[in-house]
């Protein structure tokens, strides 16, 4: 999450990325960890819709709010995203919501592309099991209504599965 932002922002942001400008943008908030950590810089550049897929880090528009989550679901209706460190999908956006997709990352004297073939592949299964941990985490939800504690530790379980690849892409970086 990038945090509250004037409309006027997002309309330079806007203009700038559609130009072919690189943009940079400094993370304000913790749902993206591991991958993206409070205070990291991300480069965003603009990029065709029909060259986005599962897995891709995207700067987006919500209300009067930029967000910075990952793609990991394209329907018919809308784009579904996710926080990194979230078990729940994000509400549907509209195509138009998207401002860019993150390109690279900067944390303290260090950065890295978030672009080369084997982070892309990574990404690309992160997405993939991002999408099936928020289906598992529904299920979650009904199994655990009305139950004790220990029902809520062992459908815990249930999700370990799907946090691995995320966990092994954070690793991976370093």
């Amino acid at each position: 999450m990038m945090g509250p932002i004037h409309s006027n922002a997002v309309i330079l942001l806007r203009s700038s990325l559609e130009a072919g400008n690189t943009t940079r943008l400094r993370v304000d908030g913790d749902s993206m960890r591991p991958t993206l950590q409070k205070g990291d810089v991300v480069v965003v550049c603009s990029c065709p819709m029909e060259q986005l897929s599962i897995g891709d880090v995207l700067v987006m528009q919500r209300d009067n709010e930029l967000v910075t989550h990952r793609l990991v679901s394209i329907q018919p209706d809308g784009w579904y995203t996710k926080g990194d460190a979230y078990s729940t999908l994000d509400p549907l956006f509209s195509r138009e919501s998207i401002l860019g997709r993150v390109e690279a990352v900067e944390r303290g004297e260090s950065s890295w592309s978030i672009r080369t073939p084997g982070w892309i592949s990574s990404s690309r299964i992160v997405g993939w099991m991002a999408w099936q941990e928020a289906q598992a985490y529904r299920f979650y939800r009904r199994l655990t209504v009305g139950g004790g504690e220990g029902k809520k530790w062992w459908a815990q379980l249930l999700l370990i599965p799907f946090r691995l690849p995320l966990w092994l892409l954070a690793a991976y970086r370093r």
